[in-house]
């Protein structure tokens, strides 16, 4: 008779299993918590953070939390962005004065350029290639296009506007060293070669953010993240928990990272995939 139970109570589980998705609470773990109301922030591939904060300070902190260097330019406007791909050339955006600023890892100035002054007077979109030059998205000619810091055009894209079904509209842009990757909010993931020719699309979902690690493509949506081989296309989806999906909590992708902002303080956390 117990034989029987235990039978049935296995069965039991085993379809309540199958029916169940599958449940992974340690799939995110709390490396950093620090009370600094940061409006943007990253992290480079030695784990040091960095961020953006409402007195459009830059700050950079160790793994720990520690306080390693900040910068401050007040003539430049209020700065957006930062892509620490290379920590030894951090480069941050300033989008209303169309100016991109280059600090070591000091974060001590080694140079500036005017994109307005160097012929592209209407990008939004900006981010460092690992050949240590620059990529823009130039919305006038609709091209991807690769500068030298100092502003001189060293490659470009076709027309997107004429090799895609609809009008580009990028929002951030990831150089792996191998391929350069573009979500694209409306077509997915555009895929360019490091001369900027593009390749194809893939028709994944974009949401906040996006990153490359090897032969993965990392979409940060609303509730999840989304992993997909780019071999395979296989997917595979990891659930946010509950209080990253706060209206007023703001989330961004870094190597193996999740940085998490809720106005008052930054929380990082390592994921699996």
């Amino acid at each position: 008779m117990i034989g029987k139970k235990c039978l049935v109570l296995c069965g039991f589980l085993l379809v309540l299993s199958t029916v169940l998705p599958a449940q992974s609470p340690d799939s995110f773990q709390l490396l950093l918590s620090l009370p600094l109301p940061f409006r943007f922030a990253t992290a480079d591939h030695l784990g040091n953070l960095y961020g953006i904060t409402p007195a459009n300070r830059i700050e950079k902190h160790a793994p720990d939390g520690r306080l390693l260097a900040q910068y401050s330019n007040n003539r430049l406007g209020t700065p957006t962005y930062l892509d620490v791909s290379n920590p030894l050339k951090v480069l941050v955006w300033y989008p209303s004065f169309g100016m991109i600023q280059l600090l070591d890892r000091n974060l001590t100035e080694l140079g500036a350029l005017s994109l307005i002054e160097a012929g592209f007077p209407e990008v939004r979109v900006v981010a460092s290639a690992q050949d240590g030059n620059l990529w823009i998205y130039d919305e006038i000619a609709f091209k991807l296009r690769k500068i030298s810091p100092e502003g001189v055009l060293l490659a470009e894209s076709q027309p997107m506007n004429m090799t895609l079904a609809q009008k580009p509209a990028l929002r951030t842009i990831r150089d792996d060293g191998s391929w350069v990757y573009a979500a694209d909010t409306l077509q997915g993931a555009l895929v360019f070669n490091v001369y900027g020719q593009f390749q194809k699309t893939y028709a994944v979902s974009q949401g906040q953010d996006l990153y490359v690690e090897n032969t993965v493509l990392i979409n940060l949506l609303a509730s999840e993240l989304v992993f997909t081989d780019i071999r395979s296309f296989q997917q595979r989806h990891l659930g946010l928990p509950a209080h990253m999906r706060l209206p007023n909590v703001q989330c961004w992708l870094g190597p193996r990272r999740l940085i998490v902002a809720d106005g008052t303080s930054l929380k990082v956390y390592a994921f699996t995939r």
